[in-house]
């Protein structure tokens, strides 16, 4: 399975808030944060065109830029990178943007959160609190 042969965009947004990819399509927001304790985080959102959160994942930034190229190349270790590029082939249409902190407080959360441990969810755990707030902040569907 080859991540890297998938129908994939890149892109840059500079809008004000979170905006849903095209129809039928995924979209992947990442941040990054550094908090005094000098850890770094790594926050990375999945999201459909309905601004349905699918995953979040947070963690160590330099590993999961590493991971992500993995997969991108094809080439990935572990359940959670095997998750992904699984869910990158069997969409026909995946969009990896860089957008403002603003328009991308999601995976600005979950990058935090990273900061002080590990973050992950997926569809069907209890989503946090928290995390639940700052969806229902950054997009509401028209």
């Amino acid at each position: 399975m080859d991540a890297s042969k998938g129908n994939w965009a890149a892109q840059l947004n500079l809008d004000n808030s979170w905006s849903p990819p095209p129809s039928s399509w995924l979209k992947v927001n990442f941040d990054g944060s550094v908090h005094p304790n000098a850890r770094a985080g790594f926050g990375c959102t999945i999201r459909d065109d309905r601004g349905m959160l699918l995953a979040a994942r947070g963690g160590d930034s330099t590993f999961a830029c590493l991971a992500l190229n993995r997969i991108l190349a094809g080439v990935y270790h572990g359940d959670v990178e095997s998750k992904l590029a699984r869910l990158m082939l069997e969409c026909p249409r995946l969009v990896i943007s860089q957008i403002g902190r603003r328009a991308n407080s999601a995976a600005d959360f979950v990058a935090n959160q990273a900061c002080l441990s590990d973050f992950v969810w997926e569809r069907g755990m209890p989503l946090p609190h928290a995390l639940s707030f700052v969806l229902s902040k950054d997009y509401e569907p028209m």
